[in-house]
């Protein structure tokens, strides 16, 4: 890699405030993306087809969370520590996507057409086909954007978070205007709008596509990825579980009013988290114990009021606001929403915690966090099977608040929060938590001009 230190892209030039408003506003443009993609389903495809393709949809990220072992994570550490140029380690990156391609291309078949996965209303081997070329292009992308990453060159990272789901968006609009609610075309048009991210970037490294094979960055990065895997695979079960248990056991009707929730609780708390990250977050990285403390209670007490804010106002107006948007086939949705709300409106506190974890480079308290969930999720599902809809939102409830206090006892042993007032919200933090936001606000209406 004789040429791995030339020409760093963007590496020191760009500021992180620079880089993180955006990717603060490639993340709202993605997240009014999904909500509105998930309204259009919804009304194109009715309850029964929105709980297909969301159960073809999960399988996919499923596939992309657990069969990547978190290598391109771990080889963005070791670009890094080497300090070169990651264009150089391209031809590594993208024989990595090759084997792990391959692994796919041999556990596909055996997964789906045994019935271990499957989705009902359509057919194995149309779910066989979208699953593996889903996932050989998103290995692909990883490739690519661990290069981008390890230059610090966000911009294509961002743009590909945003682009495409914005392209899917528009096919399912034109496929609305014509009322053509066809499962398969939907699934192959997910696969295609992918395609495009690769035009730029094959253009942009064609100089890099062929060349040496590191075996030993790769043989690094397969020691290091499996030390990480624990830790992500560990959050990532406990961010599937939900669907995992239901997608195997409940109804596509059903599925379809859940996906319909989640569009909507989705969107709403992941507004919030947004808000709490970018405007109140600062790097608590290298801050005194006393003043990272203080910023971690600081940063709850706002967890809690948006948190709670957001549930009520939109536990309150689902029963207008379902109907209204994903039509009047999805009013029993309005109980999905409003259970799920329940059960999730303290993620926006977990986050904090986790980010705080985060601050003082420490891994397993996010899989501590993670066991509890899962731990209480699965033994509620055990001894009730589900069986009834309340007995899955107050399990997911009771699932999130072991989340949550497994954390914050953590974080209490390691002197970095308090138990007592300093963790309830007053007054003077809606006042302070409003001004925050109205700046946040400000600042991307003049970062836009």
């Amino acid at each position: 890699m004789t040429d791995n230190k030339k020409d760093v892209p963007g590496g020191a030039t760009r500021s992180h405030s620079h880089s993180l408003i955006e990717s603060s506003i490639s993340s709202g443009a993605l997240i009014l993306i999904t909500l509105l993609t998930g309204v259009l389903l919804s009304r194109l495809l009715g309850p029964e087809g929105r709980g297909q393709y969301g159960s073809a949809i999960f399988w996919s990220n499923f596939a992309g969370t657990f069969l990547t072992f978190s290598l391109y994570e771990a080889a963005l550490l070791k670009i890094r520590a080497r300090r070169e140029n990651g264009a150089g380690f391209l031809p590594s990156l993208l024989t990595l996507s090759g084997m792990l391609s391959l692994l796919a291309i041999a556990l596909g078949p055996i997964l789906v057409l045994t019935g271990v996965v499957k989705v009902e209303g359509i057919d194995s081997w149309v779910l066989l086909v979208f699953l593996v070329t889903n996932f050989i292009l998103v290995v692909g992308q990883n490739a690519f954007g661990t290069v981008e990453l390890s230059n610090l060159r966000f911009i294509m990272v961002n743009i590909e978070r945003a682009v495409t789901p914005f392209l899917m968006m528009l096919c399912i609009v034109v496929l609305f205007l014509l009322d053509v609610a066809d499962l398969p075309l939907l699934l192959l048009l997910f696969v295609a709008c992918r395609l495009p991210n690769f035009v730029p970037r094959i253009y942009r490294y064609r100089h890099h596509l062929i060349g040496k094979v590191d075996t030993g960055f790769l043989k690094e990065t397969g020691r290091l990825g499996w030390r990480m895997n624990l830790s992500h695979a560990a959050m990532g079960l406990a961010g599937e579980a939900d669907r995992l248990v239901i997608v195997p056991l409940w109804s596509a009707q059903m599925l379809g009013y859940y996906f319909a929730a989640m569009s909507t609780c989705g969107a709403s708390l992941a507004i919030v988290g947004q808000a709490i990250e970018v405007t109140l977050l600062p790097t608590l990285t290298g801050l005194g114990l006393d003043e990272k403390r203080r910023k971690i209670e600081q940063m709850f007490r706002f967890a809690v009021i948006m948190g709670l804010g957001m549930g009520v106002a939109l536990s309150l107006a689902a029963p207008f606001l379902v109907p209204l948007v994903f039509g009047e086939a999805f009013t029993p949705a309005v109980y999905y929403v409003q259970g799920l709300i329940f059960a999730s409106m303290i993620k926006p506190i977990i986050s904090i915690l986790s980010i705080s974890h985060f601050s003082e480079q420490k891994m397993m308290p996010g899989i501590y966090t993670a066991g509890a969930f899962v731990t209480v999720f699965l033994t509620g599902f055990l001894i009730t099977g589900f069986d009834h809809l309340p007995e899955f939102f107050v399990v997911l409830g009771l699932a999130n608040l072991a989340s949550l206090l497994t954390s914050l006892t953590l974080l209490v042993r390691a002197g970095l929060i308090r138990i007592g007032q300093e963790i309830v919200p007053g007054p003077a933090d809606v006042v302070l938590l409003t001004t925050s936001l109205w700046h946040y606000g400000m600042q991307i209406v003049r970062r836009k001009r």
